[in-house]
């Protein structure tokens, strides 16, 4: 065969699997809220946007996407997961649920994001069953409560 044409059928075949490659990559689908079987952390929209979420699902622990957020209760997070040693940080913490608030009907303890403060932000998903709560920092009315929002400050700043 003349080597042109072969040259010529090389750089037929190498742009066509170039091609093929670009083609079939996807982007992952935006990962919102749903999909985590725990997410916790604190907001605050008194002056100024300030998240800082966390989002537990398949061993593995997703920070919220701060750049994406519109300021509506829907919040991404990241594709990337963090290192494993931050996983087990944001796993021990699901371990202190308290079943006060597994059981209550209560979703608003205290007064959360009153004044200044920011308000913590927990949602748990059991059985396809989704809930989520509102907490004040530290006066909620309940001791397993507070204890339980003393302990996400704590892992927050873990995290950081």
């Amino acid at each position: 065969m003349d080597p042109t044409k072969l040259s010529f059928f090389k750089n037929l075949l190498l742009s066509g699997i170039i091609f093929l490659t670009i083609v079939s990559c996807k982007k992952d689908p935006e990962v919102t809220a749903d999909h985590y079987d725990f997410v916790f952390g604190v907001y605050n929209f008194s002056w100024s946007t300030y998240v800082d979420l966390y989002a537990v699902r398949n061993g593995k622990v997703y920070p919220v996407n701060k750049n994406d957020y519109k300021g509506s209760d829907e919040f991404t997070f990241s594709d990337k997961p963090l290192s494993q040693d931050r996983y087990i940080i944001s796993h021990k913490l699901r371990n202190k649920f308290p079943e006060y608030l597994r059981n209550s009907t209560q979703n608003v303890f205290g007064c959360p994001g009153c004044g200044d403060q920011s308000t913590i932000y927990v949602e748990l998903t059991e059985n396809g069953k989704k809930r989520s709560w509102q907490l004040d920092e530290g006066n909620n009315g309940q001791k397993d409560v507070d204890e339980f929002a003393g302990e996400i400050k704590k892992t927050l700043e873990l995290l950081k």
